[in-house]
């Protein structure tokens, strides 16, 4: 219950009706009593109402009394200079607040509302903690997940900063120490449904944002994280999938655009969509690949290496991940170059196969 200053409940309710009724003076006594029937309990009831924020005084709570007359006449739809009723669309509108605070006041008097009111006291904490994630979430959304990283939580400093300071903004705003008062009502309402309404949609999104975000945390491995059934196909080596290849020269030199074939003519591919990441071990930042374009406009997945972008580059939508607007990039190569491949000799053998080993081990270093 709300407190008043200096003066008890009670009181602060009788002296508050009476400035309503005085404001309808001008209408003759059955009007006004039958326009403020019930008003003291109305408002009294209110008071004792823990689900609604609360002002420090009664006409901060309920608006000043002229306000309130004017509400009851116009649910009424009642003029205010001959007492006679208004009708039309606008007179409708004005009458739809102090409608809903007598169907509010009737729901007070049922048997079930101490009930109601008791669930939804015991959730309301969590309500206010869904809330302010919400409006991380939404934060996330428009600033993108460079600078908030949006996820189930976030995993930058200012993304932490943001969320705390979503959802502590929405706690002080369900305790009624901000956004308080008759006004800030409504839009506390319906702020409060918009976020209810948008918490499936936004708790989608975070869940498919961390699984990408687990993709690209790997670091010691090459994965790709993939929620509908593809075939065993693709290149592997050493029983991991191989993302990308890079192609180098006789002389160790490494060379782009190149097409790669198997042995019946078939396109050699490494990756089948763009929306997986995959990390490598060297690489900070997971990738996401695109296809290379023939001169029939036709999309060519064997043309390696794969460009691509880095994660910290893809911004999210509530749909879905949608590549960015700019071109695609070479990712970096394993090393500058190659070991020089010497033509084959009658001496060679043991020796070039340490060689081989040697280089399909990873091994090879940047050739002075």
């Amino acid at each position: 219950m709300s407190s008043t200053t200096d003066v008890p409940v009670a009181r602060s309710v009788s002296a508050y009706a009476a400035a309503v009724r005085a404001q309808l003076a001008d209408l003759g006594p059955e009007q006004v009593e039958e326009l403020t029937d019930g008003l003291e309990a109305n408002l009294t009831d209110a008071l004792a109402d823990d689900l609604r924020p609360h002002g420090a005084d009664l006409v901060e709570e309920f608006g000043d009394p002229a306000a309130y007359a004017a509400e009851l006449r116009a649910a009424a739809g009642v003029d205010a200079a001959d007492g006679r009723p208004r009708r039309g669309p606008v007179a409708h509108l004005r009458a739809l607040p102090a409608a809903a605070r007598r169907l509010l006041a009737q729901a007070r008097r049922q048997r079930w509302w101490p009930v109601v009111t008791e669930g939804v006291a015991a959730v309301r904490p969590l309500v206010w903690v869904v809330r302010g994630w919400v409006a991380f979430q939404l934060v996330g959304w428009l600033a993108g997940p460079v600078w908030v990283t949006p996820g189930w939580w976030p995993t930058s400093p200012l993304g932490t900063v943001a969320m705390v300071v979503c959802v502590a903004l929405s706690v002080q705003v369900g305790r009624g120490r901000w956004l308080v008062g008759r006004r800030a009502a409504p839009l506390v309402w319906a702020g409060t449904a918009a976020a209810l309404l948008l918490a499936l949609p936004a708790a989608e999104r975070a869940d498919r944002y961390q699984e990408q975000l687990v993709a690209g945390d790997v670091g010691t491995t090459v994965v790709t994280v993939r929620t509908d059934p593809e075939p065993m196909d693709g290149v592997v080596v050493d029983g991991m999938p191989v993302s990308n290849l890079f192609v180098y020269d006789a002389d160790g030199f490494p060379l782009e655009g190149v097409q790669i074939y198997d042995d019946r003519g078939r396109p050699v591919r490494t990756v089948f969509d763009t929306e997986s990441l995959w990390s490598r071990p060297d690489l900070a930042e997971a990738w996401r690949f695109a296809g290379a374009t023939d001169a029939g406009g036709r999309e060519r997945w064997n043309v390696y290496p794969l460009a691509g972008w880095p994660s910290d580059e893809l911004v999210p939508d509530l749909l879905g991940e949608t590549p960015p607007e700019w071109a695609p990039r070479m990712p970096p190569f394993p090393f500058e170059k190659a070991p020089r491949i010497v033509p084959a000799t009658g001496a060679a053998g043991p020796a070039g196969t340490a060689d081989a080993d040697t280089q399909a081990d990873g091994d090879a270093q940047v050739a002075p």
